[in-house]
């Protein structure tokens, strides 16, 4: 997606398993929670969601939800491994014909799982 690493990390090999979980904050997030400090090393949790504690490993660039003319909202975005989703959203970027990397992809994730739902 090509989003910009402003301070700490990605996630890594590092996160999976852990008790704590790590979250990475846009800097939207970063500037509404904690304005003025350093928000790496800080937690979360989401009693709504996911009442797991969280620590806050990575602050990224805002993106654009809607269209380039909305301001930036507050994102953040938790790692793949661990998490225990009952769904999953992949996004890819291609340089090709994206409905037939599609299909491409379909299958590659059919060899994993042939019961995953490829939408």
């Amino acid at each position: 997606m090509s989003i910009p690493l402003i301070d700490g990390r990605f996630f890594d090999e590092r996160d999976a398993g852990l008790t704590s979980g790590p979250v990475i904050i846009s800097e939207t997030t970063a500037r509404n929670l904690w304005p003025g400090q350093n928000p790496l090393g800080k937690h979360l949790q989401f009693a709504w969601y996911d009442p797991q504690d969280r620590e806050v490993v990575g602050i990224v660039g805002d993106v654009k939800q809607t269209s380039l003319a909305s301001p930036s909202l507050p994102e953040l975005y938790l790692p793949f491994f661990g998490v225990g989703y009952s769904y999953l959203t992949f996004l890819v970027r291609t340089d090709g014909d994206p409905r037939a990397f599609g299909k491409t992809l379909a299958g590659q994730i059919h060899k994993v799982d042939p019961t995953m739902a490829c939408l």
